[in-house]
């Protein structure tokens, strides 16, 4: 090998060297390049679709946008009705109130007014029982003396109005002088015979039963003990009547009587449930 030769190999040797870090760099640089563009490609595929789904949600967030203001718009809507409803409510209760008012001043007129009346009525009512009472039918028993020892027991309408006779019923007792009568009378349902009507102020004093002679001939057996007063005799009994202005009720008068030989004369007497009337 010459020496020019020798020379010139350590040149190729260096130079060889250099194209192959050449070639190298080169290759890095291209799979580099092939990366840059490869995660360039995917970058902007995640872009568009990032863009995508941002561009979805805008129009999402827009469409939900509109439906917000829209159910704003709505409860605005409502509210203004809600306050237009309670003005009229308002209104309502103010007329209600009004009405209730002159409802409560004609029911307290009302009420003055069926107080009036009801003390009128009473008042009215009473006046009518008063004259009922004073007009009504009152029988009485008297008695009416005939002679020196007989006496004749008379009823007589003390009223202002007829009376229809019901019954009469008279007892005749003797008992001890000691003794008197039972507290409660027993009385019968003698029912009159022959209808009897008593005129006002009219005596009826014929009935059988009504007269009784206060003598021997009238006592035989029993004469003597009642003029020495050992015996009491007893007249006693009821009438039952009616009056025009009730129909239905039946009055009652008691009578009860005792003889008394001092003065020769009948005494009102006995327990007060036989000298009771109605």
């Amino acid at each position: 090998m010459t020496a020019k030769a020798r020379e010139r190999k350590p040149h190729d040797h260096k130079q060889q060297t250099e194209e192959n870090a050449m070639n190298g760099f080169e290759t890095v640089m291209t799979g580099l390049t092939a990366i840059y563009v490869g995660v360039t490609g995917w970058y902007a595929v995640i872009s568009h679709k990032t863009l995508k789904a941002i561009e979805g949600q805008g129009e999402s967030g827009a469409k939900q946008l509109t439906i917000a203001q829209d159910s704003v718009e709505a409860l605005n809507n409502q509210v203004r009705e809600m306050q237009s409803a309670r003005a009229q409510t308002q209104d309502l209760i103010g007329q209600a109130s009004r009405q209730a008012e002159g409802l409560y001043s004609v029911v307290g007129a009302i009420k003055q007014s069926l107080q009036f009346s009801e003390v009128t009525a009473n008042a009215a009512l009473i006046n009518a029982m008063a004259i009922i009472k004073s007009d009504r039918a009152q029988i009485v028993c008297k008695w009416r003396k005939i002679g020196d020892s007989i006496f004749n027991l008379c009823i007589e309408n003390c009223g202002k109005t007829p009376a229809p006779i019901v019954d009469v019923d008279i007892h005749t007792t003797t008992p001890p002088i000691t003794e008197s009568l039972p507290e409660v009378p027993r009385y019968l349902d003698q029912r009159v015979l022959q209808a009897r009507i008593l005129c006002a102020e009219e005596k009826w004093c014929d009935a059988v039963g009504f007269t009784v002679e206060m003598s021997a001939n009238g006592f035989p057996t029993l004469w003597d003990n009642i003029a020495h007063q050992k015996i009491r005799c007893w007249i006693w009994g009821r009438v039952r009547y009616k009056d025009i202005f009730n129909t239905d009720e039946i009055h009652e008068t008691r009578f009860c009587f005792f003889y008394e030989s001092r003065i020769n004369s009948f005494i009102v007497g006995g327990p007060a449930g036989y000298t009771q009337y109605t």
